[in-house]
């Protein structure tokens, strides 16, 4: 492709994210799920992603007791987070497409003493299987990245909690 020639988006292109390891999770093995897995773990250790993780979770406010939701949780690091801030009253539920991924999440959030305070459950981002409201807020970090077509999940995420994202920022409400 020469400098300044515009190409259509999809030119060449079958399908979103088709070279992404991400793609498709839900059909993970075992193994591929431990691979993903120890990926994930290794980006959340990461200074700046410990440091970007405390700044959104601290814009929540997201208290003791609270029911928090997180979408696309992976390996469960930013779940177990929220667990400990959401303490013994509270619950942190961690929604993903993959068993195989949620089977290494139940692990290590029984490893790190979180296990009492997470409920991992498979599910899909573009089809919440929860009850308007259940939850007080609701999270999702890097899943978006990998959505196809720019298909993103409606507002009924916000439905789904009891804040309301008012600006498509990090401006939450109480309600």
């Amino acid at each position: 492709m020469a400098l300044g020639v515009a190409v259509p988006w999809d030119q060449g292109v079958s399908e979103y994210g088709q070279e992404s390891m991400w793609r498709d999770t839900a059909t993970a093995d075992a193994e591929r799920a431990r691979d993903l897995a120890a990926r994930l773990e290794r980006r959340a250790k990461a200074e700046d992603e410990v440091a970007a993780r405390d700044t959104y979770l601290g814009l929540l406010d997201i208290a003791a007791g609270e029911r928090v939701l997180d979408v696309g949780c992976g390996s469960g690091a930013v779940t177990r987070e929220i667990a400990r801030r959401v303490g013994s009253r509270g619950l942190a539920v961690g929604l993903d497409p993959s068993p195989a991924l949620l089977a290494v999440a139940r692990e290590l959030a029984h490893e790190t003493g979180f296990g009492d305070r997470i409920e991992f459950r498979e599910g899909n981002a573009l089809r919440l299987p929860f009850p308007d409201r259940s939850f007080d807020a609701v999270v999702c970090v890097t899943v978006l990245s990998h959505v196809p077509r720019g298909r993103l999940p409606s507002l009924n995420w916000f439905e789904s909690c009891g804040r309301e994202d008012v600006s498509g920022s990090s401006t939450w409400t109480q309600t």
